[in-house]
Order: C-alpha cells, then sequence, then structure tokens
C-alpha cells in the first residue's frame, strides 16, 4: 500500500477554533481567527512537493507554508496563522512572506479563489519555494530549484522536522478555505503530473528531484 499525507484533524491545538474537514481530510475550512492546520506526516529530510487549491479567499491574508516541530504553527494551531510562529515559513494571498515571525515582506503575486499554490520544501539544502498556478515565485525556477541554488528561495537555513499546511487569519470574519493536493487530490486537475518515482497526481509537475509526501517516497528517502 502507498498512503498519502492529508491534513490532520487531530492537531487541535490548545485553543483551536472554528473548523470543518471535508474530502477525507484533503479540504479544511477554518472560521474567521487565526488558525492552521497541518499535514498528518512530518518530515526531517529530503525534497518534497505539494500544491494548495484556494477553495474560499475571505481575508487577504490566507496562507500557505510549512513549520517546524518547536513553532506555534505545530504545538498550537488553533491559535496562530503561520507566518506569525517563529521556525515557520508562510506566503499570503496578499503576496508578502512572513519568515520565521519576522515581519511581512513583499514576495510574489497576490492569490484567490481557485488559484494553486505549490510548495517545493528542501531539507537537504534548507530551503523552500512557493508557485502560483505553477509559476515559482520571485524570479525562481524550476531548474535551480532541482539544482538546490537557494539564491531566489522564499527562504533558507530550514532545520528540524517540518510540517506543511495552511492558514487563516484573524483580520477576516469569514473564514478561508483550501483543498490540498499531497498526491491524492479530491479535485480534478486538468492533466496529473507524478513525481520522479510515479507517484501522485499534480497539476504542475513536480522539480525534478522532488517528490510526493507518501509513505512509500518516505521509505525510500527517510523523510
Amino acid at each position: 500500500t502507498n498512503n498519502f499525507a492529508t491534513l490532520n484533524p487531530l492537531s487541535q491545538g490548545v485553543a483551536a477554533t472554528s473548523r470543518t474537514f471535508s474530502e477525507g481530510n484533503t479540504a479544511v475550512s477554518f472560521g474567521g481567527a487565526d488558525d492552521s492546520s497541518l499535514s498528518s506526516i512530518g518530515v526531517t529530510s529530503g525534497k518534497w512537493y505539494c500544491e494548495f487549491k484556494i477553495t474560499n479567499e475571505a481575508t487577504g491574508y490566507a496562507t500557505v507554508g510549512v513549520g517546524n516541530e518547536s513553532s506555534a504553527f505545530v504545538t498550537n494551531p488553533g491559535a496562530c496563522n503561520i507566518g506569525s510562529s517563529a521556525g515557520a515559513y508562510g506566503y499570503f494571498a496578499n503576496g508578502q512572506k512572513r519568515i520565521n515571525a519576522a515581519s511581512l515582506a513583499d514576495y510574489g503575486d497576490t492569490f484567490t479563489d481557485d488559484d494553486i499554490i505549490s510548495i517545493a520544501l528542501d531539507l537537504e539544502n534548507g530551503a523552500i519555494w512557493f508557485a502560483k498556478n505553477g509559476t515559482w515565485q520571485d524570479s525562481a525556477t524550476a531548474g535551480e530549484i532541482a539544482a538546490g541554488t537557494t539564491t531566489n528561495a522564499a527562504a533558507t537555513s530550514l532545520s528540524g522536522t517540518f510540517f506543511i499546511g495552511c492558514s487563516n487569519s484573524a483580520s477576516g470574519t469569514t473564514g478561508d478555505a483550501f483543498a490540498v493536493n499531497f498526491g491524492n487530490p479530491s479535485y480534478a486537475n486538468s492533466s496529473d503530473a507524478a513525481d520522479g518515482n510515479g507517484y501522485g497526481a499534480f497539476e504542475y509537475a513536480p522539480p525534478s528531484g522532488y517528490y510526493a509526501l507518501c509513505t512509500k517516497n518516505l521509505a525510500e528517502f527517510g523523510g
């Protein structure tokens, strides 16, 4: 068998607010407060790819990203946005990024309903990149991502065990919503692109050397 990661409904956190999971925990909608949801699998090494489809962007601060095991995004996801947490790295719907709880900074394009945000997480070189609808942001290219060239990465110096996820922001009165694709989408793609091992069904092809977050890839790459 080969099991793909999903969002983890058990990681509610200390102050979890209203959130609703659906589609076998591959979709989530949030209430109108800071709240996050993270992957059911964490990774310490390897290179990993996934996609988030925005199904309701209500706040301007809908966020996708990653956090390490000591970040509030992981320890208390029900009370934080990914970007506000030390040890976490987020790309916001308003086009900004927030890295390791630093101030918001200009980064890339804005995104909204039906846009697909890709994440390339490289824990061999400690870097992360984001793409909107197949275009890597901040002038990054698939070739440099595959090569581990971090010049145009959204963030570097990542270290630890990381979980991937999404967040709502308290700036909105209604909730943001996402559908996540760790290789097992609940929605139809126009073209199902697999990783280099033939696993997963993505809208956009993963960069060379990046893999779907699933148990067979974990067994091979020791994530």
